[in-house]
């Protein structure tokens, strides 16, 4: 496939709204969202998404961004072990 299908197919499906299926997720969820300039509404959309979904649970980071995982590692992956293994 040639980049401008790629790209085509891809601006195709990010036009749809997927938000109704989170209700229907029902398992252990943990929603990260960064708390900067980066994205100024992350937070908020961040809250939002976690309390749609069954068992949700949001996750602030200071530094934002779509690399939490290596800018915040640390804290990453501490909250990962605390929701799922020390309950």
């Amino acid at each position: 496939m040639n980049g401008e299908r790629a790209i085509w197919k891809w601006k195709k499906k990010s036009n749809n709204d997927f938000t109704s299926i989170l209700k229907t997720i029902d398992v252990p969820t943990l929603v990260f969202a960064g708390n900067s300039s980066i994205f100024p509404r992350s937070k908020e959309q961040g809250t939002w998404e976690a309390q749609e979904v069954q068992n949700g649970k949001e996750i602030t980071f200071g530094k934002g961004g779509h690399m939490l995982f290596y800018v915040e590692a640390k804290k990453f992956n501490q909250a990962i072990i605390d929701h799922f293994y020390n309950k």
